[in-house]
C-alpha cells in the first residue's frame, strides 16, 4: 500500500475529500494527516521489534582503535546478538556509565571479555559510536543484529528512510513510497491519533488500531530476551528487552 493509498483510505473512511497527491499537497488537512502517518510509523517501530526492521551489521576492528561507527539507520540493538565472530566470544553490554567507569578504574582490562558502550563521537558529525574495551589489538570481526529506523521504502531507488516526504529524499521520494511496517496498522494508528488531536471522537478508531496492533505483533513474531548478569559486577549489563513494550 503506497503513501497515497494510505491517505486516500484515511480520508475516504472518514468522509473527507480524497486527495490526488500527498507529499506536494498544501491542503492543511492532508499536511496534518501526512504528519500523523509519519508519527504512526515512528511510534510503532519504537514499540515493536518488527521483522521488517531487523538487520545485521558487521565490522572489522583495527589495532589500537576503540570506537566504530554504528549503521546510519541504527535505532537500537537486538540485545544478546553482539559477538566477536573471530574469537567466538559474546560482547558484554551495552554497559551503563557506572559499569563502564568501574572497568576503567581497574586500569588493566586485558583479561576481561570484550565489552562495549555506545558513546557520542567527539568530532563532527557527533554520531553515536560503538566503543570497545579492551581496545582491540588486531583485526577481529564484530557482528550484531539491530533494529533499523528506516521504515519507509523509497519508490525511486528502493532505499530505506525514516519518514514519508523528507526533503533530503526529494530526488527519489514520491506518493508511491511504501511502508515496511504493516500499512493497515499504520493507517489505523494515524487515523486514531489524527482524530484525537483534532478533537474528534476517537475511541472507536483507537480500539481498531489497538486490535490490529495485537493481532499483527502476534503474527509478526518476536520473543523476550532475558537479562544477563555480568560475572564481575553486581548489576545486570543487559537490560531486559521485550519487543512489545506496551502502549
Amino acid at each position: 500500500m503506497s503513501l497515497l493509498t494510505i491517505v486516500e483510505q484515511i480520508t475516504t473512511e472518514n468522509g473527507w475529500q480524497k486527495p490526488a497527491t500527498v507529499i506536494a499537497n498544501t491542503d492543511e488537512v492532508i499536511v496534518r494527516i501526512l504528519a500523523h502517518v509519519n508519527r504512526a510509523g515512528k511510534e510503532l517501530i519504537d514499540l515493536v521489534d518488527f521483522i521488517s526492521q531487523k538487520r545485521v551489521h558487521s565490522f572489522n576492528t583495527v589495532n589500537g582503535t576503540a570506537a566504530y561507527a554504528l549503521p546510519s539507520d541504527f535505532l537500537r540493538f537486538k540485545i544478546g546478538t553482539i559477538n566477536d565472530k573471530t574469537s567466538q566470544v559474546a560482547y558484554n553490554g551495552p554497559l551503563s556509565d557506572e559499569a563502564w567507569e568501574a572497568i576503567a578504574s581497574r586500569g588493566d582490562t586485558a583479561e576481561i571479555d570484550p565489552t562495549f558502550k555506545v558513546i557520542a563521537a567527539t568530532t563532527t558529525p557527533f554520531a553515536n559510536q560503538f566503543n570497545i574495551t579492551p581496545t582491540p589489538g588486531g583485526v577481529e570481526t564484530t557482528q550484531f543484529r539491530y533494529m533499523s529506523n528506516g521504515w519507509v521504502k523509497l519508490n525511486g531507488n528502493g532505499a530505506r528512510t525514516t519518514e514519508f516526504g523528507l526533503a533530503a529524499d526529494s530526488a527519489n521520494s514520491s506518493d508511491s513510497d511504501v511502508s515496511l511496517v504493516d500499512e493497515e496498522l499504520v493507517k489505523l494508528w494515524a487515523t486514531w491519533t489524527f482524530l484525537e488531536t483534532q478533537g474528534f471522537p476517537f475511541a472507536a478508531a483507537q480500539d481498531r488500531a489497538e486490535n490490529r496492533f495485537s493481532r499483527y505483533i502476534a503474527r509478526d513474531g518476536g520473543t523476550e530476551v532475558l537479562g544477563v548478569v555480568a560475572p564481575d559486577f553486581n548489576e545486570s549489563i543487559f537490560a531486559a528487552h521485550t519487543p512489545f513494550r506496551g502502549f
